[in-house]
C-alpha cells in the first residue's frame, strides 16, 4: 500500500468521491511514497491489455478511431484496480520465467476472478477514508 501508483490512486479515488478530501494534507504521504522500480516496455502493456480487454492497444486504436486516448482511458474504475494487481502479478510471473503466453493465461484468470469479486463485494460497500 506504500508504492506510488498506490497512493497516486488513493489520492484520485478521495478527491473525485470524498468532498472532505485535503489535498495539501495528502501531499506529505505523496512525498514519503516510494517510487516503483517496475518499467513497463509497450510489449508488456499490451499482455496486460490483451488479459483483461481482450485486445491489444493496436487493435483498440483501430477500432475506436473518434475517440481520444487510450484504451485504459475509458476503462472502468474496477478494471483499473484489478490491472493494478495485475502488474504486480506479471512481475511476479516474469520473475519465474513463464513463456508470455502462459501469462496471458494466468493474467486472464486473475482478471476474472478480480472483476467478479469486486462486482459482488460493490463499490457501495467500500468505506470512504476516514478523516482524523
Amino acid at each position: 500500500m506504500r508504492n506510488r501508483d498506490t497512493i497516486e490512486f488513493l489520492g484520485l479515488w478521495e478527491s473525485l468521491h470524498n468532498q472532505d478530501f485535503k489535498p495539501v494534507e495528502f501531499d506529505g504521504f505523496r512525498k514519503e511514497a516510494g517510487l516503483n522500480a517496475f518499467t513497463m516496455s509497450p510489449n508488456e502493456a499490451d499482455v496486460l491489455n490483451v488479459a483483461l480487454f481482450g485486445i491489444t492497444a493496436k487493435q483498440w486504436r483501430e477500432e475506436n478511431t473518434s475517440m481520444k486516448g487510450n484504451m485504459r482511458d475509458f476503462a472502468t474504475l474496477n478494471q483499473l484496480l484489478v490491472l493494478a494487481n495485475m502488474e504486480s502479478y506479471n512481475a511476479i510471473l516474469i520473475e519465474q520465467d513463464k513463456s508470455q503466453a502462459e501469462r496471458v493465461q494466468l493474467l486472464h484468470q486473475l482478471a476474472i476472478s478480480q472483476l467478479k469479486a469486486i462486482e459482488e463485494i460493490g463499490t457501495i460497500n467500500i468505506k470512504k477514508l476516514q478523516k482524523k
